[in-house]
């Protein structure tokens, strides 16, 4: 089970699995309402790539000075997609506009118009896929982009504040409760009024530190479900 608030009902449509892996609470008790069987349903947390476990936050300096960034500066990843699903042209836009000190790495991946339309630009490093992305994502004062539960997930174990500006209807749309109720981030979905959280934030590293201890505790309640993962797997081995 993958998604971090609630689930499409298509996903309980297997009843005799032998092990259903719920990512959080909210999926967990989802899950026994739909008729999973208890002793079939293990709340494990939502694993993430080792990269994101093993990134130092003293590679900062370091990451942003290959990017030819200031660390003092305030700076946001922001998820381009592979093909700008995120609105990002706007969030972009917006933010410049403002006149503020603020960088910006941008993950296009294989979105070469994207790459190309902000290639140049100062305050602006348009990052191509990589398959290591943690260090670019460590980075930032803050993470913002699509409400994806994958990117939720590496967000908060990195222990970095994220900023939803845009989601799959549907699908993605309890993420948006998830975030706001776990305190590990905001959701902005209008340019006028992400603009006006970024300059609130660059400006006010408090509203940044009031987020730090929710985060780390979530953090460290995944980590610690995410132990049953291989123990579970091995008995179903054996």
């Amino acid at each position: 089970l993958t998604d971090l608030g609630r689930l499409h009902m298509t996903w309980f449509t297997e009843k005799q699995a032998d092990a259903y892996l719920a990512p959080t609470r909210e999926i967990f008790s989802q899950a026994l309402d739909q008729g999973i069987e208890k002793n079939h349903l293990h709340l494990t947390g939502r694993p993430v790539r080792r990269q994101f476990l093993e990134v130092s936050p003293a590679r900062k300096s370091e990451t942003l000075a290959a990017l030819d960034f200031d660390p003092a500066i305030f700076t946001i990843f922001l998820q381009g997609g592979a093909k700008g699903s995120a609105g990002v042209d706007r969030t972009i836009e917006s933010l410049l506009s403002t006149g503020m000190p603020v960088q910006i790495i941008l993950a296009v991946g294989n979105n070469k118009s994207l790459a190309t339309r902000y290639a140049g630009i100062e305050r602006i490093r348009a990052l191509p896929f990589t398959e290591t992305i943690a260090p670019y994502m460590a980075a930032a004062d803050v993470i913002a982009g699509k409400a994806g539960a994958s990117f939720i997930s590496e967000a908060f174990m990195l222990e970095k504040p994220f900023l939803i500006t845009a989601f799959i209807p549907g699908q993605e749309t309890p993420n948006l409760q998830f975030i706001e109720q776990h305190n590990l981030g905001w959701v902005c979905l209008e340019t006028g009024a992400q603009k006006e959280l970024l300059i609130k934030l660059a400006s006010n590293p408090g509203m940044i530190a009031a987020k730090e201890d929710s985060i780390r505790a979530y953090k460290s309640w995944n980590m610690q479900a995410n132990q049953h993962i291989r123990p579970i797997i091995d008995q179903l081995l054996s």
